[in-house]
């Protein structure tokens, strides 16, 4: 039987990222940095639908699916760089909740059952300027998975160390990401509500 969730995302991006925004600050010993100042713009995108899914129009920016325990699935994702720089950009999967009708994707890699399935070929890529590649997402649900809706978040993350003081630097964290609703052992793919 398919839910409806009723979804908004906080401090995720979906889609292509006209402009990518700092989530988080953090004073780290300083280090030199090969590209100063704050990060710009990138964006990450769904490449692949299920069939079962092509009617559904979330389906082309979420990875939205049903699936039975022992099932894997491959879902390929686009990065596009536009900076005018080079960048190295992170990739990984991190839990994420609904509550009160919000999604919210969690940061820096926390953990839930959903993301011990889920593996990305390219952890770390490293693009020239307007440049773009295609990552591979992996979901391997394994036999004794919990039933059930399960929810988390691929993120795309460029990190710019900024000097702030002779002994310290800011490090601003930008990221962008692609939703998942993962089902297992139901009747249906849950089905993602409206988004703002």
């Amino acid at each position: 039987m398919r839910r409806s969730i009723s979804a908004m995302m906080l401090a995720l991006a979906i889609g292509i990222s006209s402009t990518s925004i700092p989530v988080a600050s953090a004073a780290a010993p300083a280090r030199p940095s090969a590209a100063p100042g704050p990060p710009g713009k990138f964006g990450a995108r769904l490449l692949d639908v299920p069939v079962s899914e092509a009617g559904n129009p979330r389906a082309f920016d979420y990875i939205i699916d049903y699936l039975p325990t022992g099932t894997v699935i491959h879902r390929r994702i686009l990065i596009t760089n536009e900076e005018p720089r080079a960048s190295r950009f992170s990739v990984y999967p991190a839990a994420a909740r609904i509550s009160g009708g919000q999604f919210t994707g969690y940061s820096g890699a926390a953990r839930n059952e959903l993301t011990t399935w889920v593996s990305v070929q390219h952890p770390v890529v490293t693009l020239a300027p307007g440049a773009s590649v295609t990552d591979m997402v992996t979901i391997r649900v394994p036999r004794g998975a919990t039933r059930g809706e399960h929810y988390g978040v691929i993120w795309v993350q460029q990190g710019t160390s900024t000097p702030a003081r002779a002994r310290f630097s800011v490090i601003e964290v930008s990221r962008v990401g692609i939703r998942m609703y993962v089902a297992v052992g139901r009747g249906g793919a849950p089905a993602a509500g409206p988004s703002t």
